[in-house]
């Protein structure tokens, strides 16, 4: 008779275990933290236990939050993120969290058209989570990590709460927008410039007198516009009627 293996399932992906307000604390202590945190640095400034924050780890290290390995740091994306929800940045923090999704294959196929089409009450979308990483309902710690999931996707703007049935957002899933660490948009490049523009000129002051009867004088400042050209006879014929029409004086 075989051997039942009495091994439980491996998950395929890591669900967190806290609700969403401890994965923010957890987050934002990462980032305030920055490089080679211990696990004792991130207890001390979340307020929680370091095997809470150790039991969480696996997902923010698989959703590009932190990296490393006993010593973790936070990415540049957990660092964004930190701050934008330390400083309740909302805008900045639905960015952050679309970005997030939008890297990790599991969270963006909980997304699919076809299967939220009629639109999801939270208890079937939790369901659903557990199901696809095959973790048993019966593992409190981890139902809570998948309605922390279901908050982070309504936090996102990707998902809508109506009356309690969640749908996809109307129209294309918001993409990320960038956001420097320091918390501001990048500049924006400059507009092109059109291909059809005038070509330059060079503006040359003329000045020509003259006088009349008496003890006055007349002075007439020309300022003659001259055609950006490398063809002399252009400059010719121009000085030419110059000096037919202005300088010579004869009508």
């Amino acid at each position: 008779m075989a051997k039942q293996d009495t091994k439980a399932s491996k998950e395929t992906f890591a669900l967190p275990s806290s609700p969403y307000d401890e994965l923010s604390r957890i987050i934002q202590s990462y980032a305030r933290r920055g490089d080679n945190v211990s696990l004792a640095d991130v207890a001390r400034l979340s307020g929680l236990t370091e095997d809470t924050i150790s039991r969480n780890n696996a997902f923010l290290t698989t959703s590009g939050l932190i990296a490393g390995g006993n010593a973790k740091s936070a990415t540049d994306l957990g660092k964004r993120l930190g701050r934008a929800l330390e400083h309740e940045q909302a805008d900045d923090v639905r960015n952050c969290l679309a970005e997030m999704v939008q890297a990790v294959p599991f969270l963006t196929d909980l997304l699919s058209p076809a299967r939220m089409k009629k639109g999801n009450t939270e208890a079937e979308l939790v369901a659903h989570i557990l199901y696809v990483a095959d973790i048993p309902r019966t593992n409190t710690k981890k139902v809570t990590g998948a309605h922390a999931v279901v908050r982070i996707l309504l936090e996102a703007g990707l998902l809508t709460d109506d009356n309690g049935t969640l749908r996809l957002q109307a129209g294309t899933p918001p993409q990320a927008e960038p956001v420097s660490s320091n918390g501001q948009a990048p500049p924006a490049e400059p507009a092109p410039q059109p291909s059809n523009a005038a070509q330059p000129t060079t503006s040359v002051p003329l000045t020509t007198a003259a006088t009349t009867a008496g003890p006055f004088a007349i002075a007439i400042n020309i300022q003659l516009e001259l055609p950006a050209s490398t063809d002399p006879t252009v400059y010719e014929n121009l000085f030419k009627a110059l000096k037919k029409h202005l300088l010579s004086g004869n009508e």
